[in-house]
């Protein structure tokens, strides 16, 4: 990949005094294509390093998954992450070149309102938008085998079109480990921001199992899809409704904070369910999805146009459909083997009496 391919048109921000920018880029075989690049100085730090190459291994092994079954990769939520374009290092910059999503990340739209995602959103737009991540997550579990470990709104990035898009894997592992590296530990963010949606485990100095902890961060982020307020400062003894979990259960925890009492009993369970402190109680995003919460609202129903045409055709009085024909037939054939069958049963009975028998209602034969 060629770095002279690409122009930057605007820059969109920046992080540690500029050793991490996202840029709007366009490319010169079509102008009016907008990418995203999101470029790292890797010898600023270890960390920063650690965390670019990091995420190039997620990009690339994502695109493995897709080139080698397109259609199940898709199928099973491939889609949910930004299309990969590719990658050049120029003067110790990494650049990664992805798709740019012109809406931001959810809590950019949220806080501008975006037609996208109204303000008064619906248990319904909720559903269309955690469904999607679920399914990108259960991706990268399964096919991947990677976990994200740093999953919350603001990073996941939202289309024009409506679609999500997970991103940001400069903190995630290989799933398996007994326990995350030292350097995903010294890459873990100290802002209370995005420790908010960190598991209680994280906190600890203990092994982890990356899909729960991906899990978890699912909870806290639809606690506050639904009620716009975050749960937690921090997952630890240090916070009153952590506290509460503790001691009433995730469930009653949840139901005390008053947030919760205009939404679906089914929707309370989920939250509750991806919030137990214990991992190994704890839902994993595969049963998420199979929820009811979610698996209720997604059978489609067929329907039948009734069309002009169709509509006279039903009204016409010469007009019956194939299987009333067949139900009238079946019918009148009953009708002929119910009067044969009595005309036989009321022979046998007068043969039954004259042999001195009876016979009761259920068929049974009885001397007497």
């Amino acid at each position: 990949m060629m770095s002279t391919e690409y122009f930057v048109k605007r820059s969109l921000h920046m992080r540690d005094s500029g050793a991490q920018c996202v840029d709007v880029v366009g490319c010169v075989t079509d102008p009016n294509l907008q990418l995203a690049d999101k470029h790292t100085d890797v010898i600023a730090s270890e960390s920063l390093r650690h965390a670019a190459l990091r995420e190039l291994d997620v990009y690339l092994t994502i695109n493995d998954m897709i080139l080698a079954n397109p259609t199940e990769a898709k199928a099973k939520g491939a889609s949910a992450f930004p299309k990969f374009h590719g990658y050049y290092l120029r003067k110790h910059r990494l650049h990664l070149i992805h798709e740019f999503c012109e809406e931001g990340d959810l809590i950019t739209v949220f806080e501008n309102q975006s037609s996208v995602f109204s303000e008064n959103r619906t248990e319904r737009q909720i559903r269309h938008i955690f469904t999607q991540i679920c399914k990108g997550l259960s991706f990268l579990h399964t096919m991947c085998g990677i976990a994200h470990l740093d999953l919350s709104l603001e990073n996941v990035l939202l289309t024009e079109s409506g679609n999500i898009r997970i991103c940001d894997f400069g903190h995630s592992e290989r799933i398996g480990r007994s326990a995350m590296s030292d350097e995903a530990r010294k890459l873990w963010p100290k802002s209370i921001g995005k420790r908010a949606y960190a598991a209680p485990e994280l906190h600890e100095d203990c092994s982890v199992d990356g899909e729960k902890v991906d899990a978890w961060s699912l909870g806290v982020i639809l606690y506050i899809l639904v009620t716009r307020v975050s749960l937690f400062q921090v997952a630890t003894v240090e916070d009153l409704t952590f506290c509460h979990m503790i001691k009433y259960g995730s469930k009653c925890a949840l139901k005390r904070t008053g947030h919760l009492d205009t939404v679906s009993p089914l929707l309370v369970d989920l939250i509750a369910s991806l919030l137990v402190i214990d991992p190994t109680e704890r839902m994993t995003v595969d049963s998420a999805l199979r929820h009811p919460w979610i698996t209720s609202y997604n059978t489609k129903r067929s329907i039948v146009r009734r069309t002009p045409a169709r509509r006279r055709l039903l009204s016409s009085s010469s007009f019956q459909p194939r299987c009333a024909l067949q139900l009238k037939q079946a019918s009148e054939g009953n009708r002929s083997r119910s009067c044969s069958e009595s005309n036989e049963d009321t022979s046998i009975a007068k043969r039954d009496r004259s042999c001195g028998m009876t016979r009761h209602s259920y068929g049974a034969v009885l001397c007497v």
